[in-house]
């Protein structure tokens, strides 16, 4: 819709096909389980590219029920998920909890490979050096 091609048709054939209601309205209340408990698959790194996909139905339609779902979601991955240095947690695969108690995440927006696995016992580790 966007783009020098784009058509009417494709901005109503994805908000058919991607728009959650439910979902925005989760993430414009700050629900933190809009982020770790996806319902529609598995929580993942990926749900990002959901929240460029808003953005842009916002700046074509100017409803700012897309802008204020994504403002939530930006506070929550901010709040909750960001690492220091700017990279993002979130999980890749079902939870996976070891013997010790530990978990595995993926990272996504990272400097590194994505994807890195790294396992989390408390806090936050660094990944730099694996």
């Amino acid at each position: 819709y966007l783009s020098p091609i784009g058509k009417p048709e494709d901005l109503q054939i994805a908000e058919k096909a991607y728009v959650c209601d439910w979902w925005m309205d989760e993430l414009a209340a700050h629900q933190e389980s809009a982020i770790w408990q996806y319902p529609l698959q598995n929580p993942h790194s990926y749900l990002i590219t959901s929240f460029e996909a808003y953005l842009d139905h916002y700046i074509a339609t100017g409803d700012k029920t897309y802008l204020e779902a994504m403002l939530g979601a930006w506070d929550l991955i901010h709040d909750n998920w960001e690492h220091v240095g700017g990279s993002m947690a979130i999980c890749e695969s079902q939870w996976q909890i070891d013997e010790h108690g530990n978990r595995s995440f993926g990272s996504h927006g990272s400097p590194h490979p994505p994807y890195r696995q790294t396992r989390l016992s408390g806090c936050c580790v660094s990944t730099d050096g694996i």
